[in-house]
């Protein structure tokens, strides 16, 4: 039997066939270009309002020269923002630009392409960027490296009763910090503990601050508190998110400062090793 084609005409077979090849020597020349990327969601200071959020996204290109460098920012009133790019290690900063927020509306975002022909002077890896309305700091967070190894994992640690005049022996509790996709989740629990407001501070060494609280109702023994980056919760000032806490001493104490439970807040390793935070 012969298939009746008329001259000029292709056969759907053919037709794919032709397609599939066109996509097949066009693939490798887009995942060549393809270069690695990172997100980070943005934390919420004390200044910012309860609904502001906002991410930090960057991407490089196949020869590991900057291609995409973004952040935008949701829920947020309108108005104008500074975005600036902080030295975590001489605090020094750089404008960089603005997101100019209309009325009626809460999102906006700035944007670098440098395929589209947009500089950025200061490299932003390694960098602190902040989200800023005037003197305040509204968000923030640690550029990331998209060349570090991903991290996708979670560490837990116990939290002790001091070693001398305990407030209560049988009290137990922990520490979980977890890492992925962006984010950063820090939770403190309570077991068999006495009823009351208990407050959870961090020291980086020279003094301890709080950044929360358990309330535990009578006839109760047990409550929990947690955080996380990507809700907007906000972090102690100094932090960029809730990783940076990491390795850090954490205590539970009462109103008056004596302590229920201590420890320290877990390190994260990497799935390719190596300490991240």
């Amino acid at each position: 039997t012969t298939a009746n084609v008329q001259p000029g005409r292709t056969t759907g077979m053919r037709k794919t066939t032709i397609l599939m090849i066109a996509l097949l020597v066009a693939l490798p020349a887009a995942v060549v270009v393809a270069g690695p990327a990172r997100n980070a969601y943005l934390c919420r200071t004390a200044d910012a309002g309860e609904t502001m959020k906002g991410k930090v996204k960057i991407k490089m290109d196949r020869e590991g020269d900057l291609q995409l460098f973004s952040v935008g920012v949701r829920k947020a009133d309108a108005g104008d923002y500074d975005v600036v790019l902080v030295d975590p290690d001489t605090d020094d900063d750089t404008w960089i630009g603005e997101i100019a927020i209309a009325e009626g509306r809460s999102s906006g975002k700035l944007k670098f392409n440098t395929r589209r022909g947009d500089e950025l002077d200061t490299d932003p890896v390694g960098m602190r960027v902040e989200v800023r309305s005037g003197e305040d700091t509204l968000l923030t967070a640690m550029v990331p490296d998209p060349d570090a190894p991903k991290v996708r994992s979670n560490a837990k640690a116990k939290l002790e009763v001091p070693e001398t005049d305990p407030i209560d022996e049988k009290a137990k509790g922990f520490v979980r910090l977890k890492v992925g996709q962006g984010a950063h989740h820090l939770q403190v629990v309570l077991q068999k503990a006495p009823s009351g407001t208990w407050d959870i501070e961090v020291s980086d060494g020279d003094e301890f601050t709080k950044i929360g609280d358990i309330l535990i109702e009578e006839g109760d023994d047990s409550g929990t508190w947690k955080a996380n980056d990507r809700r907007g919760d906000p972090v102690p000032t100094g932090a960029a998110c809730y990783a940076d806490l990491a390795g850090l001493a954490i205590r539970v104490v009462d109103g008056e400062g004596v302590i229920l439970l201590e420890g320290f807040v877990p390190t994260i390793e990497s799935k390719k090793g190596g300490l991240q935070k």
